[in-house]
C-alpha cells in the first residue's frame, strides 16, 4: 500500500512533504498492520515510532476518513509531536494542552485535521464529541491502566487505535489490560535484533560495575537487619504467611491483603503497624546500600517528622537510634558510598576521551541527584546540571517545563556535559541521544531499564555502566529487570494473533523469521554424502575454523542473519567463548539471541573454553539459572567444550547427523509461512551468489520488484554498490543459465 510512494530513499506521499521521510521498511510494514486494524506498536526506543504515526496519520486523511487526535501523556512531548507534524505533513495541524484556553480550543477542534493533544484535555469530553474522530494515537501507550485519562477516552470511543511504547510491561495480564482498555485488536513487537531492525541500531557496550559495601556501612546495615527480623517475627506471630527473607513487593501484597480485610481484630491492626514499619526498614535499607549515609540521613530526618505509629515505634527502638546515630557520624566523616568515586572516574575517562560529548547520570531519588550535583560540580572538569520533575520537597525546588526545556536545549548546544536525571527524563521529553549513560543504581522495572537505555546508540555506538553494590538490592533489582525484559517479549510474542496452534501447544512462539539458509550437501568421486557447514562472516577468525578436516567436510561463507553455523536444514549453531557467554548473561543478550535461535527446529549453544565465575565475580547460581533457563524454557541444549578442536569435531558430527539421512536433498531456502512480501522478495534474491540481506535490499530499492532484477542486463548489475564485474557477470549467468538436473 504505501510502497507505491517511495521514490529512491524517501517516500513522497501525496500528504507528506517532499524529501523529508526517508525509508526505512520496517516502518512502513508496522504502519500497514496498524492501519489494517487497532494495532499496539511495541519497537524500541530511538526507531521512529512517529514516522509510523506519520504514515498511518497520511493514510487516514487522504482516505478523508475524518479527524486525527495524537494523544501523548506531557506538554513537551505533545510540543514536540505538533512540531514534528507540522514540519512534514500537509495538513491543519492543532494543538490543545491545559495551557490552551477554552475558546482557542474550540477554534482548534473546528479547524484543524489533525489534533495533538495531552489526555487530561479530552477526558471529560462526551462520545457524541469524541466520535468526530476517526483514528486515536496514544503515545506512551503503557501508561493505560487504572484512572489515566487514556483509558477514559477510549472508553467513550468506536474509532481505530493506534499505540506506540518501547515496553508495555512484562506482565500477560498488565499487556492484555492495556489492549482491552484502548481495544487494540492486534500487537507488533519488533526487537533490535531483528533483521529488519539491525541496520539501524547501534551496539551499545554495557558495563557492570561491582562495588563493595564499605565496612562502616555494614555496621547500620546489622541494626537495620536485626530490627527487620524482629518485626518480620511479630507479623508471623500475628498469623500472617511472610518469609524470612521477603522482597518489598510481597510485603505490599500483605499490606494490600490485611488492609483490606473486612473484620479485623485487634492484633491484625498491630500487623498492619508492623508491616508499615518493615516497609519503612526495607527502605532505609535500600538508601544505604545504593545511595549511601547522606541518602539515609535525609530519610531519617523525614522519619521524625512522621507521625504515623510505626514511625513512632521504630524511633524508639535502640537499634534504629544506634543506626541514625552511625549515619549521623559516618555522613559527617564524610564517608560517601564507593558509586560515588565510580562515577567520578567514569565521567572524567570517558570526558578524557572525548571533551564534546554528552553523559547521563540516572538516579531515582531526588535527594541523591541534588547530593551528586553539590560533590561533581567541585571539579571543575565537569559542567553538571540537575534535571528533576516540577514538584517542589521542601528545600528542593523543582523545574517546570519551561525551565526544563532551557536545560534540555543547553545540553544539546553542549553548555553541559554532564545531566543528573530522575525519572522524567526516561520517557516523554525531547533529549537528544547520548554518548554515555550511567544507572546510579540498576531499577526492578524493566520499563523503566529499557526507556534509559534508550537514551544511547541511536546515532552512533553507546555506552553503558550500571553501578552496582556487591551482595545487595542492587544486583537483586539489576537480574530482576533482566528477567522481566526477557518474559515481556515472550509474552507478547504469546499474545500475537499470529501464534500457530502448535505453538501454543508447546507453549513458545517462534518468531517469523525468514531462514538464510542456503545449505548444500556435495558429493564427493565415490559418491558418499558430503556435509556442507555455512558459516557466518563473523566467524572467519575463530580458531576452530582451522580445526576442520576438509575431507569430512565443506565450509562456505555467508551471512547469516540467526547464528553463527548452520548445520542442517532446521539445526543451527551459536557458538559462545566462555568469557561471552557470561557477558550475554549480564547483558540479556543470551535470551534475546535464544529467542532467535529457537526460529530452527533444532537449535544449539556451543560454549568454548572454562566458565571462570570467581575472577569476574558473577553469581555462579545466576549462571546456573540462565542455562537452566535455556535448556527448560527455550528447549536449547548446551554443550561446553574445552577446545577449538572439540568444537571442530562437534559441528562435523551434528552436520553429518542431519545431513545424511534419507532426505538429502535440502531446500536451498526456506521461509516461515505468513511473512510479509518484502521478506519473500528479499528471500528470493539472496538466493543469488554473493546476494546477502543489505544487497538484496540495495537491488530491490534499484529495480523495485524481483522481476526487474531478473531481467536486468550484466552492465547495469555492475553499478550496484559492492557488486563490481565479476559478481554483476555471474549473478547474470546464474539467473540465464540453463538448469542441467542434478547439476551432473
Amino acid at each position: 500500500m504505501l510502497e507505491k510512494y517511495l521514490e529512491g530513499i524517501y517516500y513522497n506521499h501525496p500528504l507528506i512533504k517532499k524529501d523529508t521521510i526517508k525509508h526505512r521498511q520496517y516502518q512502513i510494514a508496522l504502519a500497514e498492520k496498524a492501519l489494517e486494524e487497532s494495532t499496539l506498536v511495541v519497537l524500541p526506543t530511538g526507531l521512529g515510532k512517529t514516522i509510523i504515526a506519520l504514515f498511518v496519520i497520511a493514510e487516514t486523511l487522504l482516505a478523508k476518513k475524518g479527524k486525527i487526535l495524537f494523544l501523548a501523556p506531557t506538554k513537551p512531548l505533545v510540543n514536540q509531536h505538533y512540531e514534528f507534524l507540522s514540519s512534514v505533513l500537509k495538513a491543519e495541524i492543532g494543538l490543545i494542552t491545559g495551557s490552551i484556553s477554552t475558546k482557542k480550543r474550540s477554534t482548534e477542534l473546528s479547524n484543524c485535521e489533525v489534533i495533538c493533544a495531552t489526555p487530561q484535555t479530552f477526558s471529560s469530553l462526551s462520545k457524541e464529541e469524541l466520535d468526530v474522530f476517526d483514528l486515536i494515537i496514544f503515545d506512551e501507550a503503557h501508561k493505560a491502566a487504572g484512572a489515566y485519562a487514556y483509558v477514559n477516552i477510549a472508553k467513550k470511543t468506536t474509532c481505530k487505535t493506534l499505540g506506540l511504547t518501547a515496553s508495555p510491561g512484562n506482565e500477560k495480564s498488565k499487556i492484555k489490560a492495556i489492549m482491552d482498555n484502548l481495544k487494540f485488536t492486534n500487537i507488533e513487537l519488533k526487537r533490535k535484533t531483528d533483521a529488519d531492525i539491525a541496520p539501524y541500531t547501534n551496539p551499545v557496550n554495557v558495563q557492570w560495575i561491582k562495588v563493595e559495601l564499605p565496612e562502616q556501612y555494614k555496621l547500620i546495615q546489622n541494626s537495620l537487619d536485626n530490627y527487620a527480623k524482629e518485626i518480620t517475627h511479630h507479623i508471623q506471630r500475628s498469623g500472617f504467611a511472610l518469609r524470612s527473607q521477603c522482597t518489598q513487593s510481597e510485603i505490599l501484597m500483605l499490606q494490600r491483603k490485611v488492609s483490606q480485610m473486612e473484620k479485623k481484630e485487634s492484633k491484625d491492626y498491630q500487623a498492619m503497624m508492623y508491616i508499615s514499619a518493615l516497609l519503612k526498614t526495607n527502605h532505609a535499607s535500600l538508601m544505604l546500600e545504593t545511595q549511601g549515609v547522606q541518602a539515609l540521613k535525609e530519610y531519617f530526618h523525614k522519619l521524625k517528622d512522621d507521625t504515623t505509629k510505626s514511625a513512632g515505634m521504630m524511633l524508639k527502638d535502640e537499634r534504629i537510634q544506634k543506626a541514625i546515630y552511625l549515619t549521623e557520624g559516618f555522613n559527617l566523616a564524610d564517608i560517601n558510598h564507593p558509586k560515588l568515586q565510580k562515577l567520578t572516574e567514569i565521567i572524567l575517562f570517558e570526558l578524557s576521551s572525548d571533551p564534546k560529548q554528552k553523559i547521563i547520570v540516572f538516579n531515582h531519588y531526588r535527594d541523591s541527584v541534588k547530593h551528586l550535583e553539590s560533590i561533581l560540580q567541585k571539579n571543575p572538569l565537569l559542567s553538571v546540571k540537575r534535571f528533576v520533575g516540577q514538584a517542589n520537597k521542601e528545600d528542593d525546588k523543582g523545574l517546570n517545563q519551561k525551565e526544563q526545556k532551557e536545560i534540555i536545549d543547553d545540553f544539546k548546544a553542549g553548555k553541559y556535559n554532564v545531566l543528573l536525571a530522575t525519572s522524567v527524563a526516561e520517557e516523554g521529553l525531547d533529549l537528544p541521544a547520548v554518548d554515555t549513560i550511567v544507572f546510579y543504581e540498576p531499577v526492578p522495572s524493566e520499563i523503566r531499564m529499557i526507556q534509559r537505555r534508550g537514551r544511547t546508540g541511536r546515532f552512533k555506538d553507546g555506552k553503558i555502566y550500571i553501578l552496582i553494590t556487591k551482595d545487595t538490592k542492587d544486583e537483586i533489582f539489576y537480574w530482576s529487570s533482566l528477567k522481566k525484559e526477557k518474559k515481556m517479549e515472550t509474552t507478547i510474542d504469546r499474545l500475537s494473533k499470529k501464534e500457530s496452534v502448535s505453538d501454543k501447544i508447546n507453549g513458545i512462539v517462534k518468531p517469523r523469521e525468514v531462514k538464510q539458509t542456503t545449505l548444500l550437501t556435495t558429493i564427493d568421486s565415490k559418491k558418499k554424502l558430503k556435509p556442507t557447514v555455512i558459516i557466518d562472516h563473523r566467524e572467519r577468525n575463530a580458531a576452530a575454523l582451522n580445526c576442520f578436516n576438509k575431507e569430512e567436510v565443506d565450509l562456505e561463507f555467508e551471512t547469516l542473519d540467526i547464528g553463527d553455523y548452520l548445520v542442517g536444514q532446521e539445526a543451527i549453531i551459536e557458538r559462545k567463548k566462555a568469557d561471552d557467554f557470561l557477558n550475554s548473561i549480564l547483558d540479556g543478550r543470551l535470551f534475546t539471541q535464544a529467542s532467535k535461535l529457537i526460529a530452527y527446529e533444532k537449535p544449539i549453544i556451543i560454549v568454548e573454553g572454562i566458565l571462570d565465575y570467581e575472577s569476574r565475580n558473577i553469581n555462579k547460581n545466576a549462571v546456573l539459572g540462565s542455562i537452566l533457563s535455556l535448556s527448560t524454557d527455550f528447549k536449547i541444549p548446551i554443550f561446553f567444550l574445552k577446545t577449538p578442536k572439540e568444537v571442530a569435531e562437534f559441528i562435523t558430527l551434528v552436520a553429518k547427523r542431519e545431513q545424511t539421512k534419507k532426505e538429502n536433498e535440502l531446500h536451498l531456502r526456506k521461509v516461515k509461512k505468513g511473512v510479509e512480501d518484502h521478506i519473500l522478495q528479499r528471500s528470493i534474491l539472496e538466493g543469488l551468489p554473493f546476494v546477502g540481506p543489505t544487497l538484496a535490499k540495495r537491488l530491490l530499492e534499484k529495480y523495485k520488484s524481483v522481476k526487474r532484477v531478473f531481467n536486468a542486463s550484466e552492465e547495469s548489475l555492475q553499478n550496484i554498490d559492492k557488486l563490481g564485474e565479476k559478481k554483476a557477470k555471474k549473478i547474470y549467468d546464474i539467473i540465464n543459465k540453463e538448469y542441467e538436473k542434478d547439476g551432473l
